[in-house]
């Protein structure tokens, strides 16, 4: 009976989730994993973009392929995809979306924007420096800086591009990802069917911060269950 149960209550879609920069990689998302299993969606999947320990998984192009990888898995059940990016992953997500076809976005505190070579440069090292949950000697190859510019340079125009339901999160006290890089995004967005939520007090990782990740957990159920947009 907890089978039938299981498979009855079960949300027929596929959810692709793009983790960010940063050493922690599909564990990221290991909270909202388990908060969507609650709510009956099942198939999930959580491609790892990158080996943090290795300094030669710095082909920004492979990590764009595994991603690529994910949505080509979910698109085999035929259900609709909802698709959520992270940081650097919002910026792959938005490319994503782009290619399949995605039902609805989510894109938490997205990496769109950088304003000159040296605020790139404090937001890679930024994105490097482990959460304070982590080892301190923990961090991202520095090979992988230049192939995280690259990344964003050449996949962010596609946000003018993006035709898919979406909803935007950031932080209005992001330490790493200006909030600016959000209100661009969704200013290029050429449709309607568009909301930006910006959370006061909340930082980049709107997913660890226990106020902010209540806030963002139900936004998105009621987005997927259609009580938004």
């Amino acid at each position: 009976m907890w089978f039938f149960k299981k498979w009855f209550f079960k949300k027929k879609v596929s959810i692709v989730l793009i983790h960010g920069f940063g050493v922690r990689t599909t564990d990221e998302y290991s909270g909202l994993v388990s908060f969507l299993n609650q709510q009956g969606f099942y198939d999930i999947h959580v491609p790892r973009l990158f080996d943090p320990k290795d300094e030669n998984d710095n082909d920004y192009s492979a990590w764009i392929a595994r991603a690529k990888e994910a949505m080509k898995e979910a698109s085999k059940t035929g259900w609709p995809i909802y698709l959520v990016g992270f940081s650097m992953g919002g910026v792959i997500a938005s490319y994503l979306s782009t290619l399949y076809p995605v039902e609805k976005l989510v894109l938490l505190a997205p990496a769109f924007e950088y304003i000159t070579l040296s605020n790139a440069k404090d937001l890679v090292l930024a994105l490097l420096t482990p959460s304070k949950d982590k080892d301190p000697e923990e961090s991202l190859p520095s090979t992988f800086q230049k192939s995280f510019i690259a990344l964003v340079d050449t996949l962010k125009p596609f946000a003018k591009e993006i035709t898919a339901k979406t909803l935007l999160f950031h932080g209005f006290a992001d330490q790493v990802v200006p909030l600016s890089s959000s209100r661009h995004a969704y200013k290029r967005i050429l449709h309607e069917n568009k909301r930006l939520m910006v959370i006061e007090e909340a930082p980049h990782r709107l997913m660890d911060d226990a106020h902010s990740q209540a806030i963002v957990y139900n936004t998105i159920h009621k987005f997927f269950t259609g009580g938004i947009l």
